[in-house]
């Protein structure tokens, strides 16, 4: 079993989380040893068992958090798999119904909203809709590619679903803005996202969830946070992007990278 600690040493200034695997050693009849090596200075967490709390903390360790995997959290290994765990999420069901009704081709919901659902189940976390992310609703329109069909699309969607973030862009128009070539559909779109991660989306057709993932769905279910082809040409703004997310904070198991 792996926990994940975090730390914040005063002494250092230096913050972080370090992956150690658990039990390491018995420190007593109802508790484990976490040492962790700080620049060559173990620090020492007695953690109990039971309710996992430290029993004793070194002054110079100012902050902790200890997260234990949750043993009952089914796995996702495939497509399928993040389809059914989608439709199991009634609030996610709920968007997609609504994109659906709009009966516009190659329609999706993608990015944040299926990412951070993905990422709280693996954390353990309560699943819940989000009220400051978007809700990014696309599709590849070549025949129609203008801001101003996408804000009434937009308008609809608030009208009849209000209180929803919903964010809808043609990326037949999109390439532009982002420095890419044109894109051929929604997928190949998806596949110039910002991370491997958020470049997925999902639809109902024919009745059943649909999920499209151009790099595969090995980073989001290992919560490994990557550039995709497209963004390694653009590290500076990826890295600025990452800063302004601030994901470790939620999600405190992602592993992050610039490659």
């Amino acid at each position: 079993m792996m926990v994940h600690v975090r730390f914040i040493a005063a002494s250092y200034g230096v913050a972080g989380w370090q992956r150690l695997r658990w039990p390491c050693t018995r420190a007593g009849p109802h508790s484990r040893q976490l040492v962790l090596a700080l620049r060559s200075q173990p620090i020492h967490l007695t953690v109990g068992i039971k309710q996992c709390l430290p029993k004793s903390l070194p002054r110079r360790v100012v902050e902790y958090r200890l997260l234990q995997p949750n043993l009952s959290i089914s796995p996702m290994r495939s497509h399928e798999d993040i389809a059914a765990f989608l439709q199991g999420q009634s609030h996610i069901m709920s968007l997609l119904r609504a994109v659906a009704a709009l009966r516009i081709a190659d329609c999706w919901v993608g990015a944040g909203v299926i990412r951070d659902a993905v990422w709280d189940h693996l954390h353990g976390f309560r699943i819940e809709p989000s009220t400051t992310g978007d809700v990014d609703v696309v599709f590849c329109d070549h025949g129609e590619a203008c801001l101003e069909r996408d804000l009434a699309i937009e308008l609809r969607l608030l009208r009849e679903f209000p209180g929803i973030p919903w964010s809808v862009h043609n990326q037949a128009r999109m390439y532009e803005r982002n420095g890419d070539a044109p894109y051929y559909n929604t997928e190949d779109a998806i596949r110039c996202w910002p991370e491997t991660a958020t470049a997925i989306a999902a639809r109902i057709f024919a009745g059943s969830v649909q999920v499209i993932a151009p790099h595969g769905i090995d980073d989001l279910v290992h919560m490994v946070v990557r550039p995709t082809p497209a963004f390694a040409r653009k590290l500076p703004i990826y890295r600025r992007r990452l800063a302004a997310k601030n994901w470790a904070r939620r999600w405190p198991r992602l592993e992050f990278m610039d490659h």
